[in-house]
């Protein structure tokens, strides 16, 4: 603006100047040489040039109160506009600050509930459920999750109550992957251990002396069969789900210690998946793919269970662990096996020659 105010103050000090030269010019020859026509004309164009000068000071004139019109709109304008956006600045930084102040009382008030947590799941007894179902608020913890999931497994591998069991497995289950899927075996392998434990457990729990003892562990036993029962039916649920088809081919598929007794796994794939520890007691597996499958040390599958089971209707089962079974769980015509109804020596000498060659 001071440009032009600049700009404008040497217009009109030239068209000033200009203007006085024309009149010098005109003027004084007209006077030095009385004659009205000279006269006349130098009027009249003095006249004009009067005008011109009028006409450009009105025009400057009102410059300067479109200038100043032109501030007195802006002026009063502006101020609202600044008032209002340092009023959204402001409330910008105070809920910004809120949110902040939330979030530190936030995390405060989280790791008080995770201290007190972890209080409850350390005790047992009729506060276990409780405990367990404590836990399930931080399964989602962006801080807490992990942690939160490992205890979970821990617990849940040694709940006896089908009713706590129910309070956190489900949850768990939900959350459940093939990046996290060996927790679920995890559980079910303390599970089993608990199960073939009972009068132990009862033993530590009431001592020597305890009357009815044997009924007890018999109940004790009983309630984690029931456990068991519902993580097999997990574990077979995950891997019949199409969703979870692809699965890893990386060691990572891990049924190390699963328990599967009593269930049907007939067509499941169990391709890659290590079976160290596995009990497939009294199962159904036919059209069951066992190909490929792994053990952590060599002759580590004496460690499974296959009684009562007739695997030799399985779809495929890989060459090591075929020679194991048949060393073991050889066919015997007086054992009833599960769902199957193998003649003789015979059919099951037929079944176990297929399975061979599907590996020459």
């Amino acid at each position: 603006m001071l440009i032009k105010q600049r700009k404008s103050s040497r217009s009109k000090e030239y068209s000033m100047n200009r203007l006085n030269k024309i009149k010098e010019k005109l003027v004084n020859p007209a006077l030095e040489k009385p004659d009205l026509a000279d006269l006349e004309k130098a009027i009249t164009i003095w006249h004009y040039a009067a005008e011109s000068e009028k006409a450009e000071s009105d025009i400057a004139a009102a410059h300067r109160l479109e200038r100043s019109e032109s501030l007195r709109f802006w002026v009063p304008t502006s101020a609202p506009f600044i008032t209002a956006t340092a009023l959204i600045f402001t409330l910008l930084f105070q809920l910004y600050q809120f949110s902040e102040n939330n979030n530190v009382q936030r995390k405060a008030s989280e790791d008080a509930q995770w201290r007190e947590m972890l209080t409850n799941a350390s005790t047992e007894g009729p506060q276990s459920g409780f405990a367990l179902s404590l836990i399930k608020s931080f399964l989602d913890s962006e801080r807490y999750k992990t942690l939160a999931r490992e205890i979970s497994v821990y617990r849940l591998g040694h709940t006896e109550s089908p009713d706590d069991f129910q309070i956190l497995f489900p949850e768990i289950l939900k959350r459940t992957d093939w990046s996290n899927f060996r927790d679920i075996a995890k559980i079910s392998k303390s599970l089993d251990f608990a199960y073939h434990n009972g009068p132990e457990v009862v033993k530590t729990r009431f001592g020597e002396g305890a009357k009815q003892r044997s009924k007890i562990a018999e109940r004790v036993a009983g309630d984690f069969d029931l456990n068991l029962n519902t993580v097999a039916d997990a574990l077979i649920y995950f891997l019949r789900d199409p969703k979870n088809a692809l699965r890893p081919s990386n060691g990572d598929f891990d049924l190390t210690g699963a328990d599967f007794s009593n269930h049907d796994l007939s067509n499941i794939d169990f391709t890659n998946a290590t079976i160290e520890h596995t009990v497939f007691y009294d199962c159904v597996v036919s059209g069951a793919d066992f190909g490929n499958v792994a053990k952590y040390k060599d002759n580590d599958w004496k460690l499974n269970d296959w009684s009562l089971t007739a695997w030799w209707r399985a779809r495929n089962i890989t060459p090591d662990l075929l020679n194991f079974l048949q060393e073991h769980y050889k066919f015997k015509k007086t054992t009833k096996y599960n769902s199957d109804n193998t003649k003789d020596e015979k059919e099951y000498q037929r079944e176990v020659d297929r399975l061979a060659n599907n590996h020459t």
